[in-house]
């Protein structure tokens, strides 16, 4: 909570801040709508979409992410992500699934980078040893709906 702050006190003052969405540009007008009707003119734009998590767009996760005692976690919410640490340590057997979904994701990077340091954590601990390979106490799946494993070919 003490990392929180409001989004006006983040804003240089010279900066007018519209929290709409955008319905149409109209860039040889130099114009924008809102999605309230508002239209907004404008010498210089910057455009920055944002991205919504919506958890409830998946059967029985926001109830699982919710309960402390489920062994199901996520890094992309302000009310979930101190969960994560907790499930990967209290992780001894069986296996971890990591998704990364296609499109657009905050920090496109962060799927992966959690499952490395939970591999880390696994293996430091002796609860993941590849060489064992199913006979590990722990076993790691990871799921992606992209073509490969990075945006960019090697």
């Amino acid at each position: 909570e003490e990392l929180r702050k409001p989004l006006d006190t983040l804003l240089d003052p010279k900066l007018k801040f519209y929290n709409e969405g955008v319905n149409t540009f109209s860039p040889k007008e130099n114009l924008i709508t809102l999605s309230n009707g508002d239209k907004v003119s404008y010498d210089q734009l910057v455009v920055v979409p944002g991205i919504t998590i919506n958890f409830g767009s998946i059967k029985g996760l926001p109830e699982a992410l919710a309960d402390p005692n489920s062994l199901v976690s996520s890094i992309y919410g302000y009310e979930t992500c101190d969960k994560v640490f907790h499930t990967i340590t209290s992780l001894r057997k069986g296996t971890a699934i990591f998704t990364q979904p296609a499109g657009t994701v905050k920090c496109a990077g962060a799927p992966q980078k959690i499952m490395w340091l939970a591999l880390d954590y696994w293996k430091r601990a002796g609860l993941y040893n590849a060489s064992k390979g199913p006979e590990s106490p722990i076993q790691i799946s990871f799921a992606t709906a992209l073509p490969g494993m990075f945006g960019v070919p090697k």
